[in-house]
């Protein structure tokens, strides 16, 4: 694996409770200049979470996450002129005609993603993935049973001899939720936050970076550091832009409040 000492030297440190002295779109731009075309494509392997989650947005007819691979333009081409995304994201476009249908079938793309971008993948990006995808299908249980929805209906797109799916469906009957043995520190976390979305999304966050910390250890300046550092700093900006949003709100609250005294 080529080592990146400029690229990594360059990169300020990271923490979760302050704000980067970098962002995303500069990471992205420093990692196109200097990395080999083979290196961007694992890069883009991980930023192709964003652009599925754009997905979904463009359907809602929501603002996008400016740091996916795509703007709304290049979305909508691509849906057209197909081709652009993986030909897996094309078969789902094929399968659902309409946007009713492919929102209600979204979590199909997810299980997509995971089940063919995995095998791709090595090294930290593979245990990274593997970690994702674990953690979703584990807050997706932890959701289903909150709202008494059916985990199995939830689970639908999943391998149902897949020992993680396996789990989490043990318990459609049980009276609470525990989650899987590979993510039972997630316990205390689902009993504090589980009633405050805003707070258990910061929990899962926080709970992210741990884990890419851990799975990178010690290793530095090569492809593995750098892949883990756009993730964490993907999660410190969404966390910040979660708080600057809440600010935003508490002031305009206020601000009205002062100007009706």
């Amino acid at each position: 694996m080529k080592g990146y000492y400029f690229v990594g030297t360059y990169l300020p440190d990271l923490d979760p409770d302050l704000k980067p002295d970098i962002e995303f779109e500069e990471v992205i731009e420093l990692f196109q200049d200097n990395l080999t075309p083979a290196d961007l494509k694992n890069v883009n392997r991980l930023r192709l979470l964003i652009d599925i989650e754009n997905l979904k947005l463009f359907w809602q007819e929501k603002s996008l996450d400016p740091r996916g691979a795509f703007d709304h333009a290049e979305i909508e081409e691509a849906l057209l002129a197909r081709g652009r995304f993986p030909a897996w994201v094309d078969d789902f476009l094929d399968e659902f005609n309409t946007t009713e249908e492919r929102l209600k079938h979204f979590p199909k793309l997810w299980s997509l993603y995971f089940q063919y971008e995995i095998p791709k993948s090595s090294g930290f990006l593979r245990d990274y993935l593997e970690f994702e995808r674990g953690l979703k299908l584990t807050a997706a249980g932890f959701r289903a049973k909150k709202m008494g929805r059916d985990l199995s209906v939830e689970l639908q797109y999943e391998d149902p001899f897949d020992t993680l799916v396996q789990q989490i469906l043990a318990q459609k009957d049980a009276k609470s939720y525990v989650p899987p043995s590979q993510f039972e520190d997630l316990t205390p976390i689902f009993e504090e936050y589980g009633d405050e979305p805003s707070e258990l999304n910061k929990a899962l966050i926080r709970y992210r970076f741990r884990k890419i910390e851990e799975l990178l250890g010690l290793q530095t300046l090569t492809l593995d550091s750098l892949i883990g550092y756009m993730a964490e700093l993907f999660l410190i900006e969404h966390m910040q832009g979660d708080k600057e949003a809440g600010e935003k709100i508490i002031n305009t609250i206020v601000s009205k409040k002062d100007s009706n005294e």
